[in-house]
């Protein structure tokens, strides 16, 4: 597995540096490339074109564009990591967990790279991708028909025959975990030996609400593992079935 490892800043050097010598230590190959999406965006059209890669971690801070601008020019998985500045990493974290449905960048919590090693070596054990769907409809409404969205779009992408769901996390599966922001139950799901991809769930009233931002930055830092944005379940899908393309 090749990776392409981008970031921002040279002044992100207290994130990449600790992250390539981890990944080397796991035995990962990767080339490190200091690009901003908005200084540089003609070197970066040249690193996603000329460079050969299997996956790309993106980090960045502030007005964190980097990690979506690369989701928007490649079909290799990208995985973002926001970093901390101003604001404690809360804007770089919604600048990159927000992407659009069919550019899917799976996001870490802020300056967190043990998470995505974690990810990157589970994944390069399988031979093919097998889902499980976590949740508890008591959470909130909207809980359920995002659910039947992410189960629908397994079927048509022909992802569910070893497809699962229930309110367990299972060490062999890519787990998708429906976590409401609007809910005072506090489910929390913790399982340092499995993939868990964190779907924040709300309601079309709620989501309306600018203080769902903080508690969804909130949510992310208290739970860790990985996230994609609200009710985008389907990004999620998308992201890991990019791992296993051919």
């Amino acid at each position: 597995m090749e990776l392409l490892v981008l970031f921002g800043s040279q002044s992100d050097q207290h994130i990449f540096g600790p992250l390539l010598a981890q990944l080397a230590q796991a035995d990962f190959s990767s080339e490190l490339k200091i690009l901003s999406a908005h200084r540089n965006p003609q070197e970066l059209e040249r690193a996603l074109s000329e460079k050969a890669f299997d996956v790309v971690i993106a980090g960045a801070g502030l007005a964190a564009h980097l990690p979506g601008a690369v989701a928007s020019r490649t079909s290799k998985p990208v995985i973002g990591i926001p970093v901390s500045a101003n604001l404690g990493g809360f804007d770089a974290f919604l600048s990159i967990v927000q992407m659009p449905y069919g550019v899917p960048v799976l996001t870490s919590r802020v300056d967190e790279i043990k998470t995505v090693i974690h990810v990157l070596e589970k994944i390069r054990q399988m031979k093919r991708p097998q889902f499980n769907l976590v949740f508890d409809l008591r959470e909130c409404e909207a809980v359920g028909p995002e659910v039947e969205r992410c189960v629908a779009f397994l079927k048509e992408q022909k992802l569910d025959e070893a497809l699962s769901v229930g309110e367990c996390v299972k060490e062999e599966a890519i787990n998708l975990s429906f976590v409401s922001l609007a809910s005072s139950l506090g489910r929390i799901i913790k399982n340092e030996n499995a993939i868990v991809i964190n779907v924040p769930v709300l309601a079309d009233k709620e989501k309306r609400d600018p203080q769902m931002g903080m508690r969804f930055f909130q949510q992310a830092e208290s739970l860790g593992d990985l996230w994609v944005g609200i009710n985008n379940g389907r990004n999620a899908i998308l992201a890991i079935q990019n791992f296993f393309r051919r």
